[in-house]
């Protein structure tokens, strides 16, 4: 395990803050000048696809695979190293 890598930070970057804030946001804040406000960088390590159906096709093949027996495709997965 690598311990020279920070996964996650926290900032105060203003500018980033105020590009980022939407009219959504005023739920929780007042306003994109709301010093509570803090960014979360967050950089994984690795990551994971999974590209289905909908669900109504998924249904469908889990339906046909108990009535079959047979395991669903239920779509492509790939895992990526970051």
């Amino acid at each position: 395990m690598r311990t020279d890598r920070r996964t996650a930070v926290l900032t105060n970057d203003r500018a980033k803050i105020a590009e980022l804030f939407t009219k959504s946001d005023e739920a929780w804040w007042e306003d994109k000048d709301d010093p509570t406000i803090r960014l979360l960088t967050v950089t994984p390590e690795r990551g994971e696809l999974w590209d289905s159906p909908g669900k109504a096709v998924a249904l469908v093949k889990m339906v046909k695979a108990v009535v079959t027996g047979d395991a669903p495709k239920m779509g492509d997965n790939a895992k990526v190293d970051l």
